[in-house]
């Protein structure tokens, strides 16, 4: 049996570590085929972002695309905000676990829309000052 795993990508436009974007991709990969192969199978990931041409968008689909991952896009249109495009990638793109990395007030409002939608949180790459105040744990379930 195949288990599908969405895993939605946040972070900054600023962001250019593309290695801390695939270790933290890997990280998730091995967590996810680690729960799931001893019991059941096998995993599918599909990798969910926002279609940014820079920042962590485009090292995510590097690495899916490497990797032979499905991706699932949302582009932003003129019409929506980003807080719009956020609440529709959780809605309809109904991610499993939301992997955070630093960015801008867009990042931290999609680390709130998960929480609030019972989404499990990794924050990946935060140094200690930037991460959200007394949610620095490396994982939130």
């Amino acid at each position: 049996m195949i288990i599908p795993i969405r895993v939605l990508v946040c972070g900054g436009e600023r962001s250019t570590d593309r290695e801390a974007v695939f270790a933290a991709l890997d990280g998730i990969a091995r967590d996810y085929a680690a729960r799931v192969l001893p019991s059941v199978g096998a995993i599918h990931l599909t990798i969910i972002h926002a279609a940014r041409r820079t920042g962590v968008d485009p090292f995510a689909d590097e690495w899916a695309d490497l990797r032979k991952v499905s991706v699932c896009e949302f582009p932003s249109s003129w019409r929506s905000s980003f807080a719009q495009r956020n609440q529709q990638m959780i809605a309809e793109g109904e991610p499993d676990v939301v992997l955070a990395f630093p960015g801008d007030r867009n990042a931290l409002d999609m680390v709130a829309r998960a929480r609030r939608n019972g989404v499990r949180v990794v924050f990946a790459s935060w140094p200690r000052r930037h991460a959200p105040r007394a949610r620095l744990a490396r994982e939130r379930d």
